[in-house]
């Protein structure tokens, strides 16, 4: 009873390595109570307890915030407006579709624009290095004209090209006078192409010449079906003889065999005298036959000196002479 009764100041606490009578010890924990009144924040302790994982110190060393949204991405500027997200993928896939449509009606209009252009529709003036000129149907006759020319002078007057062309035929060289817009040109040499004209250039290199691409255009009306199929043979005889006679006057090589089918085309030319045209061109239909047939000839005999040149530079002054008289 004694023992019990004994003081509390026998009883001894020890704390931190630090000995208390129980008396003051209790003491001192009423006074702790009454001067820290917070509630304990469970969950900052228990935060603090929390281990922190690779993942957060490698984001803490590059500057991430701890706050992510679901998929690990911090929320910045870059993310997309939910109405930009709405309308964004329909606006995209309509422009797509969009684009694809265009595409295919740009390939349909091509192909139908291909189809319009008939490749059998032929433009007139293309044999032997002819320039483009009008374009007709595939049947039509063709029948304008383009020549290589060897020009020796050019003349205001008719009468002036005439005295030259006659003064050169007294020297053994071929001419003739043609009409080229308001002037008169004195042609003394036609070539099948341009490369052939600079050598014919080349041989009459006393005379200065020049060498020019010339052209004969048919008016779109004013003949005959027949007329005008007599004259498109006649076309394509005169440039299938300037090529062979070009050859024979620059003493190269004749093909035999052009010269061959040229004959075959001779022999089923009609005669002029069965076109009907108006009395005042039959002669120079019929003049435009001998010039060719006569440039045949020439070209054809081997003994024959003469290249057959005068005669074709006759055949084409008669073929514009037809065009002009047709225009009016």
């Amino acid at each position: 009873m004694a023992d019990r009764n004994r003081s509390d100041e026998e009883i001894i606490v020890t704390f931190n390595g630090k000995d208390h009578t129980l008396e003051e010890w209790t003491k001192k924990q009423a006074a702790v109570r009454k001067q820290d009144k917070t509630p304990l924040n469970w969950r900052k302790v228990f935060a603090d307890q929390v281990p922190v994982t690779r993942r957060d110190q490698r984001e803490a060393a590059a500057g991430f915030s701890a706050n992510r949204n679901f998929k690990g991405r911090r929320p910045g500027w870059f993310s997309a407006p939910p109405l930009i997200k709405f309308f964004g993928v329909p606006f995209v896939a309509a422009v797509i579709v969009g684009l694809a449509i265009g595409f295919t009606v740009l390939i349909m209009l091509s192909s139908h624009d291909k189809k319009i252009r008939n490749p059998s529709v032929a433009t007139a003036g293309q044999v032997a290095g002819e320039t483009p000129g009008k374009k007709v149907k595939a049947d039509a006759p063709q029948l304008d004209l383009t020549v290589h020319a060897v020009q020796a002078n050019t003349f205001s007057t008719a009468e002036g090209a005439n005295e030259q062309a006659q003064t050169l035929k007294n020297l053994g060289v071929p001419a003739a006078v043609v009409r080229d817009g308001q002037r008169y040109d004195v042609f003394i040499a036609l070539a099948g192409s341009e490369s052939g004209r600079k050598k014919l250039v080349a041989k009459y290199e006393s005379l200065k010449p020049f060498g020019k691409t010339w052209a004969v255009r048919f008016p779109a009306a004013g003949l005959s079906e027949a007329t005008a199929r007599y004259l498109e043979t006649g076309r394509i005889l005169l440039l299938d003889l300037i090529r062979l006679s070009a050859d024979k006057a620059l003493d190269q090589k004749v093909d035999q065999k052009a010269l061959a089918d040229v004959q075959t085309t001779l022999n089923g030319w009609a005669a002029a005298a069965n076109v009907k045209m108006a009395d005042n061109l039959k002669e120079d239909l019929t003049s435009f036959k001998g010039a060719i047939e006569s440039a045949y000839s020439h070209i054809e005999n081997r003994e024959d000196q003469d290249a057959g040149q005068q005669s074709l530079l006759d055949a084409v002054r008669l073929y514009q002479t037809i065009a002009l008289a047709l225009e009016k």
